[in-house]
């Protein structure tokens, strides 16, 4: 599932360096070049996705227990050091430290890519071919999830620190493009959206969103799609989908990602909290990037 928000906010990335390029000198951003680069974006963020989901799928496949394995020990192979247990209506104190572990690195990612915003924004690095950032981002990524926590803990935190700075250089020229107040707009819509999400998922008892996940993926193949459509044939209803439709979509991936948290925090055996984070990260840059760009089209009809 990262993979999926990862290339998807990818693509966001490279809709937005591309339309800051062909932006018009001193009358403000080209409107079109800015919806074509959208598109393009939004088709990249999603393309990576999709990679990134089967390497997670497989990467998830659980162990086979040995032919002459005993019934006790297939069953131990299965079972985890931190089962979730309700103790005067707070969960387990292992798993609460390691989802709050795992929420301060997602806290930490947001605040390095904001640093690398504001250091880079007005900087040519950020105004460079699409390319020369999305390959290397998505190397720091894969880099990322592959380092070991706790055995290789100095080259996995640069590693998670170049994606995050890397998330910002691509952000930069949107954000130059839409403006200091739209930015705060789309700051405080994603902020609220994500907290009433987030908050409703981990307070609930029950894991039915955990379900979610096949038709979530579902539903981003088909946002990559109508993204793909657009690219080629521009049409203000394809666009609005992709927006709307992929708020509603990530959305459900923040109450998924949420729930898969804590879920994953009370069933592996070893807490890798970067890797962790990774999925409700890059869901709040993709919703960030989505509102950014509505209220900019929002603005463009008044």
């Amino acid at each position: 599932m990262f993979n999926i928000r990862r290339i998807l906010n990818r693509g966001s990335t490279l809709t937005k360096t591309v339309s800051r390029k062909f932006s018009t000198g001193g009358g403000g951003p080209n409107l079109n070049n800015m919806a074509r680069t959208a598109n393009m974006t939004l088709f990249g963020i999603g393309s990576a996705g999709l990679i990134y989901m089967i390497y997670k799928s497989r990467a998830n496949i659980p162990r086979q227990a040995p032919l002459n394995a005993s019934h006790q020990e297939v069953m131990a192979s299965q079972n985890t050091i931190a089962q979730p247990r309700v103790t005067q209506g707070l969960i387990n104190p292992v798993v609460e430290s390691r989802v709050q572990n795992a929420l301060a690195y997602f806290c930490g990612g947001l605040g390095l890519t904001g640093l690398s915003v504001a250091l880079f924004r007005n900087t040519t690095l950020a105004y460079a071919n699409p390319f020369l950032l999305f390959i290397p981002a998505i190397a720091a990524m894969i880099g990322t999830q592959y380092l070991n926590y706790h055995t290789q803990s100095i080259p996995k935190h640069l590693t998670w620190g170049a994606f995050c700075g890397l998330e910002g250089l691509m952000l930069a020229p949107l954000i130059n493009m839409a403006g200091m107040p739209i930015v705060f707009n789309a700051l405080a819509a994603t902020g609220a959206m994500m907290g009433a999400l987030g908050a409703y998922a981990y307070n609930t008892p029950t894991k039915d969103f955990l379900s979610m996940g096949g038709a979530l993926s579902i539903g981003l193949c088909g946002l990559i799609g109508v993204s793909f459509v657009n690219m080629f044939w521009p049409s203000p209803l394809l666009m609005s989908l992709s927006l709307y439709g992929g708020l509603l979509l990530f959305g459900g991936f923040v109450m998924y990602d949420t729930q898969k948290l804590i879920h994953n925090a009370s069933t592996k055996p070893s807490w890798d909290p970067i890797n962790e984070s990774i999925g409700i990260y890059l869901d709040a840059i993709i919703i960030f990037q989505k509102f950014l760009i509505i209220f900019m089209n929002n603005k463009k009809k008044k």
